[in-house]
């Protein structure tokens, strides 16, 4: 699914960027290309790096990923129609 409509980011690609470092969802859309547009969707975003870096943490303990928590990067959902910054 589409998180960031603005620059086009997928959920997927926001979860792979975590597990390679980014802590943030600002670190997240530079490594993607571009920075926050519009901004509306950086709460979401910084869930869902948060999210895949609890999971990075919690596998290399050797610990079951909590309901919401992926071990893989490309299990969100596709769709939608990238937009363009209106902002």
């Amino acid at each position: 699914m589409y998180v960031c409509i603005c620059n086009g980011y997928r959920e997927s690609e926001l979860r792979t960027v975590a597990r390679e470092g980014a802590a943030t969802a600002e670190d997240a859309y530079l490594s993607l290309g571009d920075g926050p547009c519009c901004g509306r969707c950086i709460p979401f975003a910084q869930e869902v790096v948060d999210s895949e870096r609890q999971a990075v943490l919690r596998e290399k303990h050797g610990l079951e990923p909590r309901k919401g928590e992926s071990r893989d990067p490309g299990s969100d959902l596709a769709g939608g129609l990238p937009g363009l910054c209106t902002a």
